[in-house]
């Protein structure tokens, strides 16, 4: 019902769509996606966007950025109003507004600004990827030099927390922090926005050696390197406070798992290297031996199919495998993986393969094997 709701807003010109015409379709899937109150709903609109892309029904670019923004997991800015005298608002000092209307659905867009190094552009409009309303966006000035030629490239959503379902505009560079005005209920209020440091990745080194080191390269969700990360044997690691989505990876042909970091205070998220190398390294050797005892682990913040793809792997080719463990300890944390350690302890006591259950005593749940 939703998709044919949907594709009746999307009917094709027999040419073809044209860019407006294309900026339409995305605004009422962006429309149809704020109304929507389901989490099966909004999927459904998403998947809707993403199909759209082949038949230019959307814009290739602009539906996945769109689609991004929508899955974007927390907010790259601190945002706080600003009170008098600072937050003052005058009618005059408000940037202009022009409207343009296609097939029934009006178009805002504002004049561009420069910073001060002019090689920056900022300009508010609804008829690009969004969160609802009018949007504020930025266009780098960036530097071809196979044609020797300045370009603006973009325009990028500045993200959740800077814009919203209501309308941002006059957005304006000072020092290192924003500021715009948001119009809400018929009320315009000055904001500033500070940049936050939000992780998107963390990827291991790619040379996969026999050592007891794992490297970490820690990325932003502007792609730039925040740091390095040591994970040895035995040592714990935390990471910033403001980590968002984690992504592990060893070896570049070894699909990566995804760790959830929102919503999580700093103290609760510690990752062993036995959570990250669990099943990517193993054929390096790699994979962490304490005590006498191989060592795997699963961080309760990682994401459920990553946690059970790694622990049917481990099950599969050390549990089961030629060189089955004697003794296998698991320290399992409340109400992680339940099915699955239940299925494994059938199978080990099946096997007559001794086994102590045990509670774990931090965020993640721990198999432990043994070859006496």
């Amino acid at each position: 019902m939703l998709s044919l709701l949907i594709a009746s807003f999307l009917t094709l010109a027999a040419d073809g769509p044209t860019a407006e015409q294309q900026a339409v379709n995305l605004y009422r899937f962006r429309e149809a996606y704020v109304k929507a109150t389901l989490p099966s709903v909004r999927d459904s609109i998403r998947q809707e966007v993403l199909h759209a892309i082949p038949d230019l029904r959307v814009d290739q670019e602009h539906g996945a950025q769109q689609v991004q923004l929508w899955d974007a997991c927390c907010s790259m800015w601190d945002v706080v109003e600003m009170f008098e005298p600072a937050g003052h608002v005058e009618a005059a000092s408000l940037p202009k507004l022009s409207m343009y209307e296609v097939d029934g659905v009006a178009f805002y867009r504002s004049d561009t600004a420069f910073n001060q190094s002019n090689d920056t552009m900022y300009t508010s409009s609804n008829a690009l990827p969004g969160f609802g309303g009018v949007d504020v966006y930025f266009s780098p000035l960036h530097y071809y030099a196979v044609i020797d030629e300045f370009r603006w490239i973009g325009p990028y959503n500045y993200g959740d927390g800077i814009n919203t379902g209501a309308d941002e505009f006059g957005l304006r560079r000072e020092d290192t922090t924003m500021t715009f005005f948001r119009a809400a209920n018929g009320t315009v209020r000055k904001y500033r926005a500070t940049p936050r440091t939000v992780l998107r990745n963390v990827e291991m080194d790619h040379t996969c050696t026999s050592t007891s080191f794992v490297y970490l390269n820690v990325l932003d969700c502007r792609d730039l390197l925040v740091g390095s990360l040591v994970f040895d044997d035995g040592t714990r690691n935390v990471l910033p406070p403001t980590s968002a989505t984690l992504q592990f990876r060893c070896c570049q042909d070894a699909s990566p798992r995804t760790f959830i970091r929102c919503n999580v205070s700093v103290g609760t998220l510690s990752l062993q290297d036995t959570d990250i190398r669990t099943h990517q390294c193993k054929s390096s050797g790699v994979t962490s031996a304490k005590g006498g005892e191989q060592v795997f682990g699963f961080s309760i913040f990682e994401d459920l199919m990553s946690a059970e793809t790694a622990f049917r792997s481990v099950v599969s080719e050390y549990v089961v495998g030629v060189t089955a463990p004697t003794y296998v300890r698991i320290e399992r944390a409340p109400g992680h993986l339940t099915q699955q350690i239940d299925d494994l302890v059938r199978l080990l006591t099946s096997r007559r393969i001794k086994v102590d259950v045990l509670v774990s005593s931090d965020a993640r749940t721990t198999i432990a094997l043994r070859a006496d």
